[in-house]
């Protein structure tokens, strides 16, 4: 499990927790003498405004913090509070108008100095200012324009306290004259205090957004049709592709901690996911075109891994006892105990629309194979012949666009599981999460051992996507459930020969592999679609590289996660992009010499994770 750098301002320096092992036992259990930190549903702003000034008293302190629930255990935690009101996590909302001087009156309880960030200066430029325990000090911040922006509070500028001083952040939202209705939501994240034990060699993190992890987050509902504009405010030291199940959004803005960019019409694309980089923000829309139950959720499988539901010992009070181990029921709905962290559930009401249209019918086998020696999981593959081939990834999906589709899933494995249809638009029930997919009153089941599971789809635009599972999620994904969907345009001929299909998948061993499914003879001159898949478990922040020997090749970008770029973000570019988990992107090369070509997945850093070569003649 890897974790990314985060700095507030320019002061903080690179966190690194990776495969962390913590004790099971609690040192620093709930104090039932201390108030109890809430969870921010950042509904209701602070302070009292008046004319272009906003007032605001704010005290660090430290309280009881119950991220699952009251009736769950917690742990003791630090936390901002607006005066006169229960500490919270996230902090108090500060939202003004463009224009609005703050006026923050930060009182520190704390035995502990912090270093405030994000609540002084000109806008958000996050001068710092220095609180000694039991001092009081005013800070002061010109809010200058408009954005989503954030405040936070810590130890040091340099480490924090096993990360729970991490908690100490609050979104700063400045709008504009008549800006439409949002919500905003803050992604928070620390090592887990409350001391829940995955594994021997996986560390302990505890995700929440706007305080709480999945299953205890917000459940939002709205109707077909409707515009929902979100604010997504990551406050955590890593990168979070944040991916919308079924439908696209669009990206109006993206900030940082020292500016918010609108952009232009020109700029604006359609995603489905979305990589937000430590201390971002993002402003996106989306219309719900289809009723049912849909996730939002990071695409870093680590961080929507459940934690399990919680066992009480006999004799402990909940104030007194940490998070314990996981003990799953197997009789239990997937959205309970195989799923956590940074997730959002929606619910979109409106009508279903009948699935009578002749279809074209199709099939995918889901095999199970042993285990390789000192391998963690069973491998697993998807294919399209009801004969074992062993394939990984998954046979790709080759269909055409409005195209009616039947598929037939066959689980021949020896466990459950389930397919999801990744940045495809059809029914929520189909969509592929156990026990959430689906309306209410009619939630789609796990594909279990030996049984099936029919699809209807019938996708509407043309693109590059994914099918993988959602169920145990890093076991099964990493035993080789993925493959590549692509979808050709109505109308138009598929063309094999100048199709190439790169896909960034994770091992069950932990380590990344790429596979290059191209023609078998590649000729100068001849243009050739190049479809890009990062489906790994834990590379958010991964490149991927086309080069000659040294040189870094060019291509056209033409789509992103199945969506025509706009064209500010189209064109010739250097073949050399980020490339996200659950991001797909097309683009259009032409080689213009023989010889052998790389294709690379390189760490943010430059290091080269996987290659995989493609000849020219």
């Amino acid at each position: 499990m890897r974790h990314a750098a985060a700095a507030v301002g320019s002061a903080l320096s690179i966190l690194s927790f990776a495969h962390v092992t913590r004790p099971t036992a609690a040192a620093n259990p709930a104090n039932p003498a201390l108030p109890h930190i809430t969870a921010n549903d950042n509904r209701a702003p602070a302070g009292v405004r008046d004319g272009r000034v906003l007032r605001l008293r704010l005290d660090l302190v430290r309280g009881r913090w119950f991220p699952d629930g009251d009736d769950k255990p917690g742990t003791d935690m630090v936390a901002f509070a607006e005066s006169g009101h229960a500490p919270s996590i996230p902090g108090p909302l500060v939202r003004v108008p463009v224009g609005t001087e703050v006026r923050s009156i930060v009182h520190n309880t704390l035995d502990s100095s912090v270093v405030v960030f994000g609540l002084s200066g000109r806008h958000a430029r996050n001068d710092t200012a220095w609180i000694r325990p039991g001092e009081t000090r005013e800070l002061v911040l010109h809010a200058a324009a408009a954005g989503s922006f954030m405040y936070n509070a810590s130890y040091s500028i340099r480490s924090a306290r096993d990360g729970e001083d991490r908690m100490m952040t609050g979104a700063l939202v400045v709008v504009e004259p008549n800006a439409p209705p949002d919500r905003v939501f803050v992604l928070l994240q620390m090592i887990d205090t409350t001391k829940i034990r995955l594994s021997d060699t996986v560390s302990e993190e505890l995700l929440t957004i706007n305080g709480r992890p999945w299953p205890y987050t917000e459940r939002l509902t709205y109707d077909v049709g409707d515009t929902i504009r979100w604010r997504i405010i990551n406050g955590s030291y890593d990168t979070h592709p944040m991916h919308l199940h079924g439908q696209y959004f669009e990206v109006l803005r993206r900030g940082t901690p020292y500016v918010d960019t609108v952009y232009s019409k020109d700029q604006v694309r359609q995603d489905v996911t979305e990589r937000m980089s430590p201390l971002t923000t993002m402003y996106m829309r989306w219309h719900p075109t289809r009723a049912g139950n849909w996730l939002f959720h990071c695409h870093l499988n680590f961080h929507v891994q459940s934690h399990g539901p919680f066992v009480q010992p006999p004799g402990v009070t909940l104030a007194a006892q940490p998070r314990a181990m996981p003990m799953h029921d197997e009789h239990e709905a997937h959205d309970m105990p195989s799923m956590g962290g940074l997730v959002l559930g929606t619910t979109v009401r409106g009508p279903i629309a009948p699935n009578n249209a002749p279809r074209r019918k199709l099939h995918l086998y889901v095999q199970q194979y042993d285990s390789v020696p000192g391998d963690y999981t069973p491998t697993f593959s998807y294919e399209r012949a009801d004969v074992p081939k062993h394939t990984r990834p998954g046979a790709p999906f080759v269909v055409r666009q409005n195209e009616p589709l039947e598929i037939t899933v066959v689980n021949h494995t020896k466990e459950a599981t389930s397919v999801h249809w990744h940045g495809l638009e059809l029914e929520s029930y189909y969509d592929g999460v156990p026990a959430f997919s689906g309306m209410p009153e009619h939630l789609t089941p796990a594909i279990a051992s030996g049984d099936s599971f029919v699809v209807y789809m019938t996708p509407p635009r043309a693109g590059t996507f994914i099918y993988h599972t959602h169920e145990d999620d890093i076991r099964q994904q990493a035993g080789g459930l993925y493959g590549a969907f692509i979808v050709y345009p109505a109308g138009a001929r598929w063309d094999a020969a100048h199709e190439v299909q790169v896909i960034a998948g994770t091992t069950p061993r932990d380590t990344v592999r790429l596979d290059v499914n191209a023609p078998v003879i590649v000729r100068v001159g001849e243009r050739y679609r190049v479809r890009m898949i990062n489906i790994t478990l834990d590379r958010p922040e991964a490149m991927m590289v086309l080069r000659r020997g040294d040189a870094i090749q060019r291509w056209n970008l033409t789509a992103k996660d199945g969506a025509d770029l706009p064209p500010a973000q189209a064109g010739s570019r250097p073949a050399n992009m980020k490339l996200s988990i659950g991001e797909t992107y097309d683009a259009f090369f032409t080689p213009r010499v023989p010889g052998t070509y790389t294709f690379e997945l390189r760490t943010g850093a430059g290091g080269v994770l996987a290659a995989a070569e493609l000849v020219v003649r």
